[in-house]
């Protein structure tokens, strides 16, 4: 298991804060971390462990960046985006979400209830169905590079290009492409604040960033 973050060359200021956050609040975090990027270079020397880099090449859209990342995976990920800011972690259900995973138990384990399951599975966890509304998200989860993959290349076949369009699309095909269990946490194992959607309340996300990251 890695935790791997996605990086938009276009929202690439985003990610040295979500490097502070995770360092502040998961400063354990047992998983190696990468970035998987396009372009984008990253002045990361403040952090006390410095992550690795997938290259993507050449920007082909966040669906076409997919397919060729999942690819390059060789062990399930935890997959985040750049602008997700750590406030809080529950390592022993990040463990749970974990072992569901790589035991082959489920493809996809996502760990923060946005969407939540939809039906029983244990205490921890819940299946969410292939037809569920946001099926597929990404919001942060753990996946298996296989069903990445095959996802990605279903929302490319079906014209979808942008991370949009890999919700979308993925949920509605998610039924279709006979995959494996997806299941989620019934409690956030992880809760973060979006940089981008605070950052619609400058003073807001100015005030967060200066209070607890710098």
């Amino acid at each position: 298991m890695r935790m791997l973050y996605v990086v938009c060359d276009a929202h690439a200021d985003a990610l040295p804060w979500a490097l502070r956050a995770l360092e502040r609040y998961w400063p354990d975090c047992p998983y190696p971390v990468q970035i998987a990027r396009n372009e984008a270079s990253f002045d990361l020397s403040f952090l006390s462990r410095v992550p690795t880099y997938l290259n993507m090449g050449a920007d082909d859209g966040w669906v076409g960046n997919m397919r060729r990342l999942a690819r390059m995976l060789d062990e399930p990920v935890l997959l985040m985006l750049e602008d997700y800011l750590i406030c809080d972690v529950c390592p022993r259900l990040m463990e749970v979400c974990q072992t569901a995973v790589t035991s082959g138990s489920a493809g996809m384990v996502r760990v923060v209830p946005m969407p939540g399951p939809t039906d029983a599975y244990d205490d921890d966890l819940g299946i969410i169905r292939h037809n569920a509304h946001y099926a597929v998200s990404l919001q942060a989860a753990m996946w298996a590079p296989d069903v990445l993959a095959r996802i990605a290349d279903a929302v490319w076949e079906a014209g979808g290009r942008s991370a949009w369009d890999f919700e979308r699309f993925g949920s509605r095909l998610a039924s279709e492409i006979g995959l494996p269990p997806f299941l989620g946490s019934w409690r956030p194992a992880m809760d973060y604040h979006n940089y981008y959607r605070l950052h619609h309340k400058m003073s807001r996300v100015q005030t967060w960033i200066d209070n607890n990251l710098r």
